[in-house]
């Protein structure tokens, strides 16, 4: 609505009488303000209807005394700016969106695309809050040209969502609206943890495999950010992680390792631990073993008719009595089978 133009100029014979000014569109025109008289060195001329995004040229000219007036100088022209920039995109954390945090003092966020096609932007701002354009954290605050925050001196609350709002300011101080991120959850509480059986499928306590180790779990469970993937290590000791150290499965909720190098009569432990998405570990959880065996059993000796002796004879034509023992009496018997017959190895009695 309003433009103002200042100049100075001076003679040196007779001395200035007056100035003239005069606002075109172009450069020396007099459209949108005739020459005007002035004795001034500045004038303000108002009640215009200015369009924005036009560029307008301001003139100057001066008189003499006896009446000799001066070439009519131009300036450099003047844009209207009275449109605030054009809001971009506003993310949780440094380059990728995220949505959860376990930090409960510290909020990131960066934005791009916010634009000024007039006087160009002149500063950020940004506030914190539990609601899109929220201030309940932080009151809007600026961080000039920068196009990312980090306040690490927040004090937030588990289970709850905070919003990041930034609004642009151009160079004549129009502002923007705030745009918000889509929010990030504070989440503090690690999973539950489950139960880890050894082997592929139902809980095993022995193997005869000499290189491969499997495990399997359920029960893990998280209630707010969820189970990003878990972690498995193999050790002689329960939550140990000698043997093989703590590997990825992603969420995959099972694993083989085949290049093992396995000890007879040896246990081993399978620990497994979760973490979610908000970056929180559970405390890890072990299986109950499982003990390598591939020595097969031997039969050290047999009686028959007697538990403590061998006989040759006996009366009773009911009764038999078998008794045995192993050779390797420290491997670990899953069961025995035994059968009688009429010659060595026969079956056909029993």
């Amino acid at each position: 609505e309003s433009l103002t133009l200042a100049w100075s100029g001076s003679d040196d014979a007779s001395g200035i009488d007056q100035y003239e000014y005069a606002w075109g569109t172009t450069a020396g025109a007099n459209d949108i303000v005739a020459w005007s008289a002035t004795n001034e060195q500045s004038a303000e001329t108002t009640g215009l209807s200015l369009q924005d995004g036009s560029m307008y040229y301001g003139s100057v000219r001066g008189t003499d005394i006896v009446g000799n007036q001066s070439a009519t100088l131009t300036g450099d022209g003047i844009t209207i700016d009275a449109s605030p920039p054009t809001g971009g995109t506003v993310i949780d954390g440094d380059s990728i969106d995220i949505d959860f945090t376990s930090s409960t003092t510290t909020l990131t966020a960066s934005w791009s695309g916010f634009t000024d096609a007039g006087s160009g932007i002149g500063e950020y701002k940004y506030a914190i809050g539990t609601e899109p354009g929220g201030t309940q954290n932080v009151y809007w605050l600026s961080v000039g040209t920068d196009s990312s925050v980090t306040n690490s001196g927040l004090t937030l609350i588990s289970g709850i969502t905070y919003y990041v709002s930034v609004k642009a300011t151009d160079n004549l101080g129009n502002e923007g609206n705030f745009v918000a991120t889509n929010g990030i959850t504070i989440d503090t509480q690690p999973p539950s943890a489950g139960t880890i059986n050894d082997g592929e499928e139902e809980d095993l306590d022995f193997t005869v495999s000499t290189n491969t180790l499997s495990g399997n779990w359920t029960g893990f469970s998280d209630g707010l950010s969820g189970i990003a993937f878990y972690e498995y290590a193999i050790d002689t000791i329960a939550g140990g992680a000698d043997l093989v150290g703590w590997t990825s499965t992603g969420l995959d909720s099972s694993f083989t390792e085949n290049e093992l190098s396995l000890d007879n009569g040896q246990s081993y432990y399978i620990t497994v631990r979760a973490t979610d998405v908000a970056g929180n570990v559970c405390d890890p959880v072990s299986s109950d073993g499982i003990t390598v065996d591939w020595e097969f059993p031997v039969i050290d000796y047999i009686y028959e008719g007697n538990t403590t002796s061998d006989n040759d004879f006996q009366n009773d034509t009911e009764t038999l009595i078998l008794a045995w023992g192993l050779e390797n009496s420290a491997i670990s018997v899953s069961h025995y089978e035994y059968a009688v017959g009429p010659w060595a190895g026969g079956s056909e009695t029993v």
